[in-house]
């Protein structure tokens, strides 16, 4: 019998996206899957918006009686009510474009034994601007994790992984007691790379999902000290078990530390500064946070005067948001295409 593939859709407040996340779940041709609709205590329409599916006999919904936050609301979708042998995370406000993503990403796993995670590319689309950018990933269809690994931040474009698009092992992720951290919303990504460090992985060639940016996405909104601070651990965790590889040189463990984890610092400092009164996110405390880990020097993480002008224009909250969202936008509007010129978006507002 082919593997059981649990599909958990974790959600919270997205009754403008759930249907067509749900939607595109049970279009998928593989034979053998379950939906998991996991919802953290949502207060507006989702719970109504999901029973429409519940005639869907594949599909079971839950409800937390109260926000558990959104890394929880993996683990416990993981350990307590995925049955699957793999499984698949699909954001609320994501979709799956190609109805055989899941069964090609499965006979590829089936062919290879030792691949304990299958990715496949997607589109990232930006809302506000109804303009989209192609994911690339350039490796091969049975790359060797430790090569994604080493080339984190420098080769898939525009962003590392998109969740929507990566199927997991499940009871390897379980080993890897995957999403413990509840202030870690970069748990995805950490799994991603514990993964890739000790397995090879399927790359599928074409675009099966689409990951939507919007003012409302949990990446781009309510940071606070312990977000950063989560993803900061799980950055310099993924170095220090780079450098305990034998595989990996020390230039190699040297060049991902100042392209990996002195990048995100410096945005650490940065978002930190910008803090408004309101936030427990201060400039000081992520001072002291930063360089309580010795391996990270002063001059490493200040030693880029780009770096410095910047943390210095961040004072100025007011004028350097008013520069940075007109220099963002300028950027996705040169990097990205309208939704006009790809069929895959021709039914965005359904």
């Amino acid at each position: 019998m082919k593997p059981l593939v649990t599909i958990i859709i974790p959600t919270y407040n997205r009754e403008k996206y759930i249907s067509k996340s749900i939607e595109s779940a049970i279009s998928q041709t593989y034979c053998n899957i379950e939906i998991i609709v996991a919802d953290d205590a949502s207060t507006d329409n989702t719970a109504e918006i999901a029973a429409q599916f519940l005639d869907e006999p594949r599909l079971r919904y839950f409800r937390h009686p109260k926000n558990v936050g959104m890394a929880m609301n993996w683990r416990v979708c993981l350990f307590e009510h995925a049955k699957g042998d793999w499984f698949l995370i699909l954001g609320d406000d994501d979709y799956l474009i190609d109805p055989q993503f899941i069964e090609n990403a499965i006979k590829l796993a089936d062919d290879n034994l030792e691949m304990k995670m299958v990715c496949a590319p997607g589109f990232v689309l930006y809302d506000r601007y109804q303009r989209f950018a192609v994911q690339t990933l350039p490796y091969p269809s049975i790359a060797d994790g430790k090569e994604i690994f080493k080339q984190r931040g420098s080769a898939a474009k525009p962003y590392e992984f998109i969740f929507a698009g990566v199927l997991f092992h499940a009871q390897t992720a379980k080993l890897l007691n995957a999403f413990s951290n509840p202030a870690d919303i970069f748990g995805d990504g950490e799994l991603f790379f514990k993964i890739a460090l000790n397995h090879s992985v399927g790359v599928l060639p074409t675009p099966v999902c689409v990951y939507r940016v919007h003012e409302a996405s949990t990446l781009t909104s309510s940071l606070s000290f312990e977000r950063l601070r989560a993803g900061f651990d799980t950055c310099f965790e993924l170095w220090s078990l780079m450098t305990a590889h034998e595989e990996f040189s020390k230039k190699e463990c040297d060049d991902w530390k100042k392209r990996v984890l002195i990048r995100y610092c410096r945005g650490f400092l940065v978002a930190a500064s910008l803090g408004d009164g309101n936030s427990n996110l201060t400039l000081n405390k992520a001072k002291r946070f930063i360089f309580a880990h010795s391996r990270i020097s002063n001059r490493e993480v200040f030693g880029s005067m780009l770096f410095l002008l910047r943390l210095f224009f961040s004072r100025f909250r007011r004028a350097y948001r008013i520069v940075y969202v007109h220099w963002n936008e300028a950027q996705i509007l040169r990097s990205t295409k309208s939704i006009r010129e790809c069929h895959y978006f021709s039914d965005i507002q359904s």
